[in-house]
């Protein structure tokens, strides 16, 4: 499981993404999780292709997740 979370998501917040963390390493499920300090929920890619109507959807911090992920898939 790769997982990324923002510190500010006032969506699910980043205690329920560290309780999941824990629960699937407990279960001995291969994971990866990065918390970001910004960011709002539901940024997917943050970046201008999925950003909102209130243009806050870019955090240019958080557009690492996506070469994070591809990394972590080639090698788990």
């Amino acid at each position: 499981m790769f997982l990324w979370n923002t510190f500010t998501d006032d969506t699910v917040p980043p205690e329920n993404s560290l309780l999941w963390v824990q629960a699937l390493m407990q279960h001995k499920v291969p994971v990866e999780f990065h918390m970001y300090g910004r960011g709002g929920h539901g940024l997917s890619l943050a970046n201008r292709l999925t950003d909102n109507q209130d243009h806050t959807g870019i955090q240019e911090e958080c557009q690492s997740w996506i070469d994070l992920a591809e990394t972590w898939l080639r090698n788990i």
